[in-house]
């Protein structure tokens, strides 16, 4: 056995234990080796948060579904902005490809949902998310267009913002299709990932924006 599969057998060990005994069980198997011993509870550091962050993602997919739009296709926001298809949704906001009919043709809108919406401080977190992305100059960040706000019958207002539409298919269908990426598969989307973010974080900083919503 190899030391990295040494480490990933360890790991996996641990992860089968609640938290309260892990590091004990960590200190055990390794049996003195301090450098073996550093691999796998850096390992262990990495899953802890970002567990924590799968849990509020799906809470946040939870709460989406409760408290969504669900604009339909057809149906036109703004008087120019036609539903073709809903695309995805996350903590803050729905996103749908729509038709514009003013220039004839086709993008994506994100809708601030509406629970968040009626939040202290949301709809100006929103305001800053749209000022910051509008500056961005990135390959790996969508062009932000336009805000505007849709008056519905019966659910009060709906602010949005256009924005590029991008053609293919996502990372998570990718998963779904042929299962979890292996590290060499993931490195290519993790750097992309991490030039878009470090260029809002960099354009952020020039115009005086302290934090950046990654939602």
């Amino acid at each position: 056995m190899t030391r990295w599969e040494t480490v990933k057998d360890l790991f996996a060990q641990a992860l089968e234990l609640p938290p309260s005994r892990r590091d004990a069980s960590i200190e055990d198997a390794t049996d003195g080796d301090s450098t073996l011993r550093a691999d796998v509870f850096r390992m262990v550091g990495v899953f802890q948060p970002a567990n924590r962050f799968f849990s509020q993602f799906c809470q946040d997919l939870g709460s989406a579904a409760a408290g969504s739009w669900a604009f339909l296709p057809d149906e036109v926001l703004a008087g120019r902005f036609r539903i073709l298809r809903f695309l995805a949704s996350g903590g803050m906001g729905e996103v749908y490809a729509v038709h514009d009919l003013e220039l004839g043709v086709d993008i994506a809108i994100k809708v601030l949902r509406p629970d968040p919406a009626s939040r202290p401080g949301m709809l100006d977190q929103f305001r800053t998310e749209i000022r910051l992305a509008r500056t961005v100059n990135s390959p790996y960040v969508c062009r932000v267009y336009d805000v505007d706000r849709h008056r519905t019958r019966d659910r009060g207002e709906a602010s949005f913002f256009s924005m590029e539409l991008l053609a293919g298919e996502d990372l998570l269908a990718r998963i779904r299709r042929e299962g979890p990426l292996v590290p060499k598969q993931a490195r290519p989307f993790i750097r992309q990932m991490a030039e878009g973010l470090s260029a809002a974080h960099q354009q952020a900083s020039c115009i005086g924006i302290s934090r950046v919503a990654t939602s």
